[in-house]
């Protein structure tokens, strides 16, 4: 199961990251980070959202003046935060190597452009923590696989022969976090939310020039 998971990831990524060789030029590569708050949500008992964060590369292909894709590879901080007894709050955090794959749509004129997108995300879960401790018995009743869809907006500015680039994005798990094969229920099973501010430098082509 595990194997055949991350064999499933590993083509994904690649065809996310090869798909532009077959159409479009390369127009900048560089690092991403991102401030994110995520959680489940689940009104029948108390949760809430955490503070984490994503660190990883980006990179873009235009294949006009305002379409272009973007890929990304990061690892992924994510998860939500319960209250298993009244005064009681417990950290559950997910560790994710994470590929996204995001069609981006941009203004083509003036200096600070702005931008929608929409795309997915795929990740393999690498960790599992409860309360910043590894928790192998939590990793085993998750599943390990994330799929999600990813919508946002953001602006793009000139940085000497590269850009500046900030966004926000909404990201929702199209799979429970919960494992089909759980045999007690760690929390509840339900999809991770992410509310996402991320930032990126990109170097190669000037665009503005």
């Amino acid at each position: 199961m595990r194997s055949a998971g991350v064999r499933s990831l590993s083509i994904a990524v690649l065809l996310m990251f090869a798909l532009p060789a077959f159409g479009g030029g390369l127009t900048g590569k560089g690092f991403t980070a991102a401030f994110q708050n995520s959680g489940i949500h689940n009104p029948s008992i108390g949760q809430e959202s955490i503070n984490s964060y994503a660190v990883g590369l980006v990179s873009e292909w235009s294949f006009t003046d305002r379409l272009s894709f973007q890929p990304e590879l990061t690892y992924d901080v994510r998860g939500f935060r319960r209250e298993s007894f009244p005064g009681d709050k417990t950290d559950y955090q997910y560790h994710f190597i994470m590929g996204t794959a995001l069609a981006k749509l941009t203004e083509s004129e003036g200096i600070v452009r702005p931008s929608v997108f929409t795309g997915l995300e795929i990740g393999w879960m690498v960790e599992a923590t409860i309360d910043g401790e590894t928790y192998r018995g939590l990793l085993s009743q998750t599943d390990r696989q994330h799929y999600g869809l990813v919508l946002g907006m953001g602006l793009d500015g000139p940085l000497g022969h590269g850009r500046w680039m900030v966004d926000a994005r909404y990201c929702v798990g199209l799979n429970d976090l919960e494992s089909e094969d759980a045999e007690w229920s760690v929390q509840p099973s339900d999809r991770l939310r992410t509310l996402m501010v991320s930032f990126k430098i990109l170097y190669g082509t000037d665009p503005y020039g």
